[in-house]
């Protein structure tokens, strides 16, 4: 019996165990292979330039910091200005650090707008991209650690007195700490969007006990079932609310500080921006649609055998089909940026000029009295 027994496992183990073993080693060496081969490519992988300057500036920044405790807040924030360059794929030599050497005009209205805030300045980047935008982010409440970051294809398009004004605007969100309030918020939801939904699932797994009937527990699994679509539609619309009273804020400390007219000017610059983009695409969907019209027409006259011409304007029309969804596609999105909705991040340009302008006329009304005094 221990002989059949022996045998048994002598089987078993050269069947099953012991290929599996070999098995696993054999993966275990393709890995470690595949490895080797990956840190060799990386070793012979020669650095930019502009990646080494790049590095050594941010080197340079983190030797600046005077304690420990500094030294990990601008690593954090030098860690976010990286994920910001790869997050819009730019290359190392697409954003630089300005300093007052390599772009005075720039540093010094920075400096100008943060004096007036009362805040640090910044770090300031100037970003090579056809993204028209200008942003900022801050990682610390006494707002030494922050950065803001202009796009030449924006600034090249603005005059100095537009530029301080979207400069401003950026500062001033700094100045507010909108970056940790919008943070602090998306978390609470997140939190308390979790709590609710397992407060749901807790209270169906007690519901026999708590003596609900059989409709109510079939409201309750229906409750969590479309809790979660729920939770985050009402998440969006009150984080989206809250940002866009951030940026009237933002709006409002910029216009108090600097020219309310060429602020305008600014806004009116990037709405502008933003309704030629649609503008284009929807010229583009007219000529593709024009085309596959008039091919059709062509294809029509076209001496061919029915099954052929009936299969080439089939072809014709989905493709020309394609192109009025993408117009029309086009002209709603268009069309919600203009009217704006609950889940905007930004309130509408009209919105923003209409706010500037009562912050403007209440200026006035401040500085009237004085004068007549």
């Amino acid at each position: 019996m221990k002989k059949l027994f022996l045998l048994l496992f002598l089987g078993i183990f050269t069947t099953k165990v012991l290929p599996n073993a070999t098995e696993t080693v054999k993966n275990q060496n393709d890995v470690t292979k595949i490895s080797t081969d990956a840190n060799e490519r990386l070793k012979n992988q020669n650095t930019t330039s502009e990646q080494t300057q790049k590095l050594e500036e941010f080197k340079k920044l983190l030797n600046d910091c005077e304690s420990v405790k500094d030294k990990e807040k601008m690593l954090d924030l030098l860690k976010q200005v990286q994920d910001v360059l790869n997050s819009l794929s730019l290359k190392d030599g697409d954003i630089s650090l300005v300093t007052e050497e390599n772009d005075s005009v720039l540093y010094n209205l920075t400096k100008d707008v943060a004096s007036k805030l009362e805040i640090p300045v910044p770090l300031i980047f100037s970003v090579k991209t056809e993204i028209y935008n200008a942003f900022a982010m801050n990682i610390d409440k006494d707002k030494k650690f922050a950065a803001i970051f202009i796009l030449e294809s924006l600034r090249k398009d603005l005059t100095v007195e537009e530029l301080k004004g979207i400069i401003a605007h950026e500062l001033g969100r700094i100045k507010h700490g909108h970056t940790q309030k919008e943070d602090f918020l998306m978390n609470s939801l997140i939190l308390g969007g979790s709590a609710c939904f397992c407060g749901l699932v807790i209270l169906s797994m007690l519901s026999p006990k708590l003596g609900l009937s059989h409709d109510q527990q079939a409201y309750l699994a229906l409750s969590i079932q479309a809790s979660p679509i729920l939770a985050i539609l009402l998440c969006r619309a009150i984080y989206s609310y809250f940002s866009r009273k951030c940026e009237i804020e933002a709006d409002t400390t910029a216009t108090k500080i600097t020219d309310p007219d060429a602020f305008v000017s600014a806004l009116k610059t990037l709405d502008n921006h933003t309704v030629d983009i649609f503008k284009k695409l929807v010229t583009d969907d007219n000529f593709f649609i024009e085309s596959y019209e008039n091919l059709y027409k062509d294809v029509e006259q076209e001496k061919v055998i029915f099954l052929k011409k009936w299969y080439a304007k089939l072809k014709i029309w989905y493709q020309k089909n394609n192109n009025v969804q993408q117009k029309k596609e086009s002209i709603k999105t268009l069309q919600k940026y203009l009217k704006g909705s609950i889940f905007d991040t930004h309130p509408t340009t009209e919105k923003r000029i209409t706010n500037i302008e009562t912050i403007k006329k209440e200026n006035a009304a401040e500085i009237t009295p004085a004068i007549d005094a």
